[in-house]
């Protein structure tokens, strides 16, 4: 998978229905969907797409950490949800992958 940048106009409903299948979001909760929209526009948002369509979604946060007299800048993941697509897809990938390798001897 790759990660791009969150396009609300074009993500908006993936997204939610991957909170919705993780729990994070209650259905038919206008104002969570609300919050959650609220949430990812104050960071940095970035979704991964499995056969053309956001099934994972990463979101980071800007900020600043004081280390003796400086202030560095720092960048905290808030969260990563995916969808149970996703999860099934890896997981059978991540078999195969193994499979594969025991099976070559590496």
């Amino acid at each position: 998978m790759e990660f791009r940048e969150y396009n609300a106009d074009s993500d908006k409903d993936a997204v939610h229905r991957i909170w919705l299948e993780t729990g994070w979001l209650e259905k038919d909760s206008k104002a969570q969907a609300e919050r959650m929209d609220l949430f990812l526009s104050a960071g940095r948002a970035l979704v991964a797409d499995l056969d053309g369509e956001p099934e994972c979604l990463v979101l980071t946060m800007p900020g600043v950490i004081r280390h003796l007299k400086d202030d560095l800048p720092m960048s905290g993941v808030t969260g990563v949800t995916t969808s149970r697509i996703a999860r099934n897809d890896c997981s059978y990938s991540g078999r195969r992958a193994k499979r594969s390798t025991f099976a070559s001897g590496s």
